[in-house]
């Protein structure tokens, strides 16, 4: 802001762009110079976000600038990236001569890799549409513009899911994702959509054209749209969230990235990492899983757990403790050589074997929940086979555990407060119990974790999304943090999904058309929105 006195006046800055908001550009300043051309800037605004909500296209205010004194200004609006970087920005010289006064700044895509001036007018240091133009053109002030370029949206070019709109006689090139039967619009590569999604902590992570990316609570802060993974090769074919780091596979090999001080990332050293490092395990890598403070995979030896030993969390027998680099499960050799899936969370793990048998390890909560029935043994820091059969796949909460059968069946076990095995009921149970409704059918099947909180669980069902437990944060996504006995269909999801994760507070869910939506707590970014909103409705993932 700048000082009042007479003779001064303010400016009010709006913005239009075809610069997709969320995507490309993240936050806009707008400055005030002392007269026409560059100088002393004599005022600024706050950072204004850029929300993926906004329409850009048809206008938004960056602020106000009070206390400008009567007189010619040159205007500028800086358009940053997630990074902080300048994108690109607009200018327009205004003539303030009343005690309030609006200006429209324009910043049109094809003026990215345009210098002005160029090969004209020295003074045309503007651009619009393209071309270098007088910074005096402005919507308020027509007559010192080009000709205008469009009278209609029918003037200007589209191209796929990019459609041209005609504002105030420019073209502007619009990214609309309505356009796209599968994922989302991005301005410049045309539909593209999620193919795999994993949920953590406070993050989620997914991969796109075989490329991971991450959003929430990372490493170093927070980031509220999908950033990509540093130092992974092309190809990722698996990725995995955990509480404070994440892990992927590519070229069957596995990587891990951020908190490492436990040696979750599996390399060696018990040291954190913002890109990812390579696990030391021998290729070819088929699955792996990062928990909390530990991680495990299946490699051509079998299974293999690393990290943190608390509550025997790696299940590599009492006696060898924390490691920072991959060691075998204390299990079996034969059983061990049909392991196809393994599943790290919270404070216990389970690996599924290729005849539908499970094992499971770590800290058994309320006597109950590892699954070998009621059993006055708070840790088994070696496997145990468990009750369950003709397993599929296996979702493991800090409370208790779920497992999907062959035949598209959930079976439930251990702590039942807030409704935590789906049997309408909130009792304890150390064997298996089907949640109400999920006796066949079901496609996906998630368990996120809250210490105090306790455990909430999704499946799918014929492409709905039914969750039950604690509702806490409103990731049972049916509008409110109640919890739920039994499972409650989602209420906002506008597609079918295919496949579903929940984090500690928060909920996301991979529709049919390649697009990801989530719901609950986003106070660290961790719905992908681009904000640091809450919602108890679903929200669309923005494209990256």
């Amino acid at each position: 802001m700048v000082a009042g006195c007479a003779s001064e006046g303010e400016l009010v800055v709006d913005l239009v762009t075809d610069l997709r908001p969320g995507v490309e550009i993240v936050s806009a300043v707008a400055e005030v110079y002392a007269g026409p051309q560059r100088g002393e800037v004599i005022g600024a605004t706050a950072p204004r976000p850029m929300t993926a909500d906004l329409d850009l296209v048809g206008g938004t205010r960056v602020g106000q600038l009070s206390g400008v004194p009567f007189g010619a200004h040159l205007v500028r609006v800086s358009l940053q990236d997630a990074a902080g970087e300048e994108v690109a920005e607009g200018l327009v010289v205004v003539s303030l001569d009343a005690p309030a006064r609006a200006v429209t700044v324009r910043v049109t895509r094809d003026c990215l890799d345009v210098s002005c001036p160029g090969d004209g007018s020295p003074t045309a240091v503007a651009c619009l549409g393209g071309a270098c133009v007088e910074p005096t053109c402005s919507p308020e002030t027509p007559e010192t513009c080009p000709e205008p370029e469009c009278a209609a949206d029918a003037d200007c070019p589209s191209d796929g899911c990019v459609v041209g709109r005609c504002e105030m006689g420019v073209c502007f090139a619009r990214a609309d994702d309505a356009q796209c039967s599968v994922g989302s619009c991005h301005p410049t590569r045309g539909c593209e959509g999620w193919s795999s999604l994993s949920v953590g902590e406070n993050q989620a992570c997914a991969i796109l054209d075989g490329t991971a990316w991450c959003w929430g609570a990372q490493l170093g802060g927070v980031v509220s749209v999908p950033t990509q993974v540093e130092g992974l090769p092309s190809g990722v074919t698996q990725v995995s969230a955990g509480w404070a780091h994440a892990c992927a596979i590519a070229e069957e090999r596995a990587f891990c990235w951020g908190s490492g001080e436990d040696g979750e990332l599996g390399d060696g050293a018990a040291r954190s990492s913002r890109a990812a490092v390579e696990v030391s395990l021998s290729p070819p890598v088929a699955e792996i899983s990062a928990g909390d403070g530990a991680t495990c995979a299946i490699a051509g030896g079998g299974p293999f757990c690393w990290g943190q030993d608390s509550y025997g969390r790696i299940g590599n027998g009492p006696t060898l403790g924390e490691t920072s680099e991959p060691g075998p499960l204390d299990m079996p050799a034969e059983d061990a050589d049909l392991a196809v899936s393994v599943t790290a969370s919270g404070d216990k793990g389970c690996v599924r074997l290729s005849d539908g048998r499970a094992y499971c390890w770590g800290h058994n909560d309320s006597s109950v929940s590892i699954g070998v029935g009621e059993i006055m043994q708070d840790v088994f820091q070696s496997p145990v086979e468990i009750l369950a059969t003709d397993v599929a796949r296996l979702a493991v909460g800090g409370w208790h555990t779920c497992a999907l059968s062959r035949a598209g069946a959930v079976s439930c076990w251990g702590d039942g407060r807030r409704g935590m095995l789906g049997d309408g009921q909130e009792s304890n149970s150390g064997e298996p119990v089907t949640p109400i409704g999920l006796d066949d059918g079901v496609t996906a099947l998630a368990v996120g974790t809250n210490t105090f909180e306790l455990d909430a669980t999704c499946a799918i069902r014929a492409g709905q999304v039914l969750c039950f437990g604690s509702g806490w944060g409103g990731r049972l996504g049916v509008g409110n943090t109640d919890n739920a006995l039994e499972p409650v269909a989602h209420t906002s999801l506008p597609a079918d999904a295919v496949d579903v994760g929940v984090g500690r507070a928060h909920a996301c869910a991979l529709l049919v058309d390649g697009s990801i939506h989530c719901w609950g707590r986003g106070n660290e970014g961790q719905l992908g929105d681009g904000t640091m909103t809450t919602s108890l409705e679903a929200v669309r993932v923005v494209a990256p």
